[in-house]
């Protein structure tokens, strides 16, 4: 079995981002065929999830160069700060840096309507409950077997990303 995993790290996705750009370059076909498995966290999560979104002809709706120059044209609209929040955060009335509409805003732009039942090999998304303290695993297998657990790739995506610092907590 190959497995891919895709870190959260790294100037907010964008180096382990080029990492998979090289794949794709090299192996001259997209990670959803080289790999059996791809993981990822945060904006990892966000990588793998959208290069196992399937297009209309049953392709991958995104190429990693694609998905790359796509994340650096949205980089300013997903950490978009209004005034009021920046002085919230310096009063201490809020922990979140950005506000959540940006990134949701790209993330409906990337993942439509696509279920993760859909992606095209299996993908794996880690996200964690503040609250409970316990991990959360979003997977295209258990999605496939139980349809409560079908989720909205943007939701999927969400949910990864929803580090206190950064976003307010996914829904």
């Amino acid at each position: 079995m190959k497995i891919l995993s895709i870190d959260g790290g790294g100037v907010r996705g964008l180096i382990p981002g080029m990492v998979v750009v090289e794949i794709e370059r090299r192996m001259g076909k997209p990670v959803s065929e080289i790999f059996d498995l791809i993981a990822g966290t945060s904006a990892g999560g966000h990588i793998a999830l959208a290069l196992t979104a399937p297009g209309s002809d049953g392709k991958p709706r995104w190429k990693a160069e694609d998905l790359a120059v796509f994340y650096r044209e949205a980089y300013g609209r997903i950490f978009e700060n209004s005034g009021l929040k920046i002085i919230d955060a310096l009063k201490g009335l809020s922990h979140e840096r950005y506000s959540a509409e940006g990134i949701e805003r790209v993330l409906d732009e990337i993942f439509g309507d696509t279920k993760i039942s859909e992606a095209l090999c299996e993908v794996l998304v880690t996200a964690y409950e503040v609250e409970s303290g316990l991990p959360h695993f979003f997977v295209r297998s258990e999605a496939r077997e139980n349809p409560a657990k079908d989720y909205l790739m943007r939701f999927v995506a969400r949910a990864t990303s929803a580090a206190p610092t950064y976003f307010e907590p996914a829904a």
